[in-house]
């Protein structure tokens, strides 16, 4: 058994530190710098990364855990009337 975090867990089920230093439990995922990778933390204290970017119609941002995220630049709304009618934020109409 080793600490992981404040507890003590089994070896095989401690959690990963990252590059940055920062401490992540296993299933955790989190982006990296500029939103450029996500990355996640597997058993073993393994990390795992991959390729990531975020749409064209959002930045990276943090919230306010200071978490990295995409976070829209655009909102739209949709209506809806009648028996029913809907407008869907895209411009689509469906009538049912």
């Amino acid at each position: 058994f080793v600490l992981s975090d404040s507890q003590c867990v089994p070896l095989d089920k401690c959690g990963c530190l990252d590059s940055e230093g920062e401490y992540h439990d296993v299933g955790d995922s989190w982006l990296t710098d500029k939103c450029a990778e996500s990355c996640s933390c597997n058993l073993g204290g393994k990390i795992t990364c991959k390729d990531h970017s975020c749409n064209p119609n959002s930045v990276c941002a943090l919230d306010k855990y200071g978490d990295l995220f995409c976070q829209p630049t655009k909102f739209d709304r949709c209506s809806i009337s009648g028996d029913p009618h809907y407008r869907t934020f895209d411009g689509f109409s469906h009538h049912f």
